[in-house]
């Protein structure tokens, strides 16, 4: 039964006046669901549809007192190239644009590039959590392979397992995550890293999900020039979207203070400097 039928008695102003109260009263249940909403982001690139993306990432280093500050600044175009039959998508990172520059104190270093990144093109499979299964190709200057992976994987971001609303939070725990992916170095770090759905907003005409993060991890690595132990502090901003789980915007920032332990190959003394980096990229859909 609509308002008219019901005040069908009343005067016409009286109905009117009950009609928006009852469409009013009806929406409020789904402007509430609306404020309150449900979902399960899922990476799902579309057909057809190439995203432009820029970043920018600032690393400061300080090594045995000496302090060197490097400048990045990346243009690429991601598309889809298939969807495999295990559901998983492979994806074409384009680098269009690459540059670099090095400062070692005040001093700009000025040459040519140390990454010939430009004109590559890195094959990517990524499952529908957003999760990179795969990278193929190479960028002299970064080889392929894991150094490879670290260096598209700005471009995405591995999503919840479960639906998650506003106010949602979830943990990763690296050293869990690098064993099941059966790294070699899986336990070089420790530690968790904590993700928080702030809210849902309009972000460049896209419906996103705003998930904030942070976290602290214990960094114990051995390699060649020696073994590295020290604290990592990271904190960050992604926004996501709703439809396709894609990056719009996300900045990340990263401290690590420690110290770099090291054995002389002539004369078997071992010295220990200290060590510090500090990393921030912005990544934004164009």
């Amino acid at each position: 039964m609509n308002g008219q039928d019901f005040f069908a008695a009343t005067r016409r102003v009286l109905v009117l006046f009950s009609v928006v109260v009852f469409t009013l009263a009806a929406l409020a249940p789904a402007i509430l669901k609306a404020g309150d909403k449900e979902i399960k982001l899922r990476y799902a690139p579309a057909e057809g549809e190439v995203r432009s993306y820029k970043r920018s990432s600032r690393t400061e280093s300080n090594w045995m007192g000496n302090s060197i500050t490097q400048i990045q600044s990346f243009e690429v175009e991601i598309s889809l190239l298939e969807k495999l039959e295990d559901g998983n998508f492979r994806v074409d990172v384009q680098h269009n644009k690459y540059t670099e520059k090095m400062l070692m104190g005040d001093e700009l270093r000025e040459g040519p590039s140390r990454v010939k990144a430009e004109g590559k093109s890195v094959k990517v499979v990524l499952d529908p959590q957003g999760k990179i299964v795969e990278v193929k190709g190479y960028i002299m200057g970064i080889g392929k392979g894991e150094a490879l992976e670290d260096f598209v994987d700005k471009w995405f971001f591995e999503l919840p397992a479960e639906a998650v609303t506003k106010g949602s939070t979830w943990t990763r725990n690296m050293a869990q995550e690098m064993k099941e992916e059966g790294k070699e170095n899986a336990n070089d770090l420790q530690g968790d890293i904590n993700f928080r759905l702030e809210k849902f907003e309009n972000k460049k005409g896209v419906e996103v999900a705003s998930i904030k993060f942070e976290g602290k991890l214990k960094l114990n690595s051995d390699s060649e020039m020696g073994t590295m132990q020290g604290d990592i502090e990271l904190h960050g901003e992604v926004k996501i979207a709703l439809e396709g789980g894609y990056v719009v915007e996300a900045d990340y920032t990263m401290d690590m203070k420690g110290k770099m332990e090291r054995a002389d190959a002539a004369t078997g003394k071992t010295t220990e400097v200290d060590v510090a980096r500090s990393t921030y990229d912005e990544v934004k859909l164009q």
